[in-house]
């Protein structure tokens, strides 16, 4: 019933819009509110959805500025937009990059000087053997050409080109997207009654810098946030997903909050706020709990495996020195077999100096060997064997320095 009553007022709310923002992340209906909890810019397909069946066949304008995201929600929110009725004009007002490039060319559209359009490869993850990952290479490649579908619509590129574009991963300034079929037109000044000429791509003699490309929480993350918001019997003074304030009607309906809505939200939520970690400890016994047994765990997991490293290396090594790098100076196993490298390095230099040393002062050096009998030598004859030895022994020292 509530959800009822909040897809009522949102049919409310965009029924007087035509405008529609699609800001920040572009994520799946599923992890989209835990991007509104911690107060992020995204956007879901439900969002654009229930945006466009709110019109009645009026002019709808889509401005957007996102870095993309999911490959699929994308693909949904396109499908919604190129199937609506009334005339769609979508403007890109900051940088259409990845997923969110694709939405871009759904519509008629125009592109603003300080603009940016990024297109590049689809991205992914897998774990397992090599057919799983064989599998996952494949399934970006099909992803790659969904992508490229939508770019041969609306522009000029053949699959060729596209997939050079894509390969190394295109930042297109405003005037390169218009030149190659991306884009319809930069935006006309409203202050003017001349379009802004596209012969540049600079505005000031400065190009737009990019700081940085929107961040996405990764699902292991926000499976865990999910786990421990679900286990908790309260959450304290923090707003829940289903209690998050309803947003006021507004000439430009803001999918991903807008700075309003913020603030109310900010309102709305009366926890103390959290600057220290006896902060977090008050706030979020629970949690701090689990993190230290966790950091704890691990810790002592490191700990055992390094002792272990250790102890496999350490009958070649003194024991003081095994102790030493075990309890008083810890270090890693690799660092201590460099270590005992080192020391045996200099030690064993300094032994043979000395040796060096003493055949020479002995005189062994001018022994001369004496015939082999074949029969037991006397010991005057394995005197002068042994010494002959030690010389060819001294010889060879003396040229290895």
């Amino acid at each position: 019933m509530k959800s009822l009553k909040k897809m009522r007022l949102r049919r409310q709310i965009v029924l007087s819009s035509k405008v529609l923002d699609i800001k920040g992340a572009i994520v799946s209906n599923d992890d989209k509110w835990i991007y509104d909890w911690l107060g992020y810019d995204a956007v879901c397909p439900k969002d654009v959805i229930n945006f466009i069946r709110g019109l009645d066949g009026e002019e709808l304008i889509i401005e957007i500025n996102s870095g993309g995201g999911d490959v699929f929600a994308a693909s949904e929110m396109y499908a919604a937009i190129i199937n609506y009725k009334g005339k769609v004009i979508t403007k890109c007002v900051g940088l259409a990059g990845s997923a969110a490039s694709v939405l871009l060319t759904a519509s008629e559209n125009e592109i603003a000087p300080t603009s940016m359009v990024m297109i590049h490869n689809t991205q992914g993850g897998a774990r397992g053997d090599y057919h799983v990952l064989d599998k996952g290479s494949q399934i970006l490649k099909q992803a790659n050409k969904t992508i490229m579908a939508a770019y041969k619509i609306k522009s000029h590129l053949s699959e060729s080109e596209l997939i050079e574009l894509m390969d190394k991963e295109s930042w297109l300034t405003a005037e390169e997207a218009v030149n190659n079929g991306f884009c319809d037109r930069i935006m006309k000044s409203q202050n003017s009654n001349h379009v802004i000429s596209g012969t540049s791509s600079k505005i000031n003699n400065y190009r737009p810098i990019v700081l940085n490309a929107t961040k996405i929480i990764d699902k292991e993350t926000i499976e865990k946030m999910r786990n421990t918001i679900k286990n908790r019997t309260s959450f304290e003074n923090n707003v829940l997903p289903e209690e998050l304030p309803k947003a006021d009607q507004e000439e430009h309906f803001l999918i991903n909050n807008s700075e309003k809505e913020r603030n109310k939200m900010m309102e709305a939520n009366t926890t103390k706020e959290i600057t220290t970690v006896k902060d977090l400890h008050a706030a979020y016994p629970e949690l701090v709990k689990q993190l230290t047994a966790e950091a704890s765990l691990a810790a002592q997991i490191n700990e055992r495996s390094r002792i272990q490293e250790i102890d496999n290396i350490a009958k070649n090594l003194q024991e003081d020195i095994v102790n030493d790098a075990k309890y008083i100076n810890p270090v890693t196993a690799e660092t201590l077999a460099l270590q005992a490298l080192k020391a045996n390095e200099t030690i064993g230099n300094t032994v043979l100096n000395n040796m060096i040393s003493d055949i020479e002062a002995s005189g062994a050096n001018n022994v001369t060997a004496s015939a082999n009998s074949g029969l037991h030598d006397s010991n005057e004859e394995l005197k002068a064997k042994s010494q002959e030895k030690v010389k060819g022994l001294a010889a060879a020292f003396a040229k290895r320095k």
